[in-house]
């Protein structure tokens, strides 16, 4: 047995012992093993606070990049609604490949006042197709809801030029305006549609 002095308390103590006799400082093997213990204990601390950083970061680009890309695309009653109706007039030309838009779809949504019955929407599609001799026409497809009403150039087709005339009449009354109360229609909503939002869901 030998003396040894204590890194800690700087006095005399022997070297069997794993503790000094003076203070209780760890010296020795113990020492080593405490030394160890606590150095795992520091690498762990490293690891898991490296491991929830890298969690945090991916849970901040999901929620700035992911969320955004999913919401996109999910879509509206009415971008549904309107991508049905331009599959529809689609389907109906002579060359349905030579279909393109030239605005976005513009709707019209109306109710009957003091009425029990649902409300309707109008869709008006400004688009250009072929025709019969392989010139580009250029006309205004107008559907209610999903129901095909015809075009604008269709002069006699009592259906659209209603459909037209509500339209202009928002244009000068507004949305909800008591003063058309005489025609009996409320207009509740309006707005427009991506063009390029109902291409991408044409087939």
């Amino acid at each position: 047995m030998s003396i040894i002095t204590c890194p800690n308390c700087q006095k005399g103590t022997s070297d069997k012992e794993t503790t000094c006799i003076n203070c209780g400082y760890p010296i020795g093997s113990n020492q080593v093993a405490l030394k160890d213990k606590s150095q795992n204990k520091f690498k762990k601390f490293i690891i898991t606070h490296k491991v929830l950083s890298i969690f945090i970061v991916l849970v901040i680009l999901f929620c700035a990049i992911g969320l955004p890309i999913i919401f996109s695309n999910q879509l509206s009653v009415e971008e549904k609604m309107a991508i049905k109706n331009v599959q529809t007039l689609k389907d109906t030309l002579r060359d349905p490949s030579s279909l393109t838009l030239n605005n976005d779809i513009q709707f019209l949504t109306c109710k009957i006042a003091d009425s029990d019955d649902p409300s309707y929407t109008y869709y008006f599609i400004d688009y250009g197709a072929k025709n019969g001799f392989g010139g580009i026409v250029r006309d205004i497809a107008v559907f209610k809801d999903n129901e095909y009403l015809g075009n604008q150039s269709e002069q006699d087709n009592v259906n659209v030029a209603f459909a037209f005339f509500d339209y202009s009449r928002y244009q000068i009354y507004g949305l909800n305006n008591s003063s058309i109360s005489e025609f009996k229609v409320r207009y509740i909503d309006v707005g427009i549609i991506s063009q390029d939002k109902v291409m991408k869901n044409i087939k």
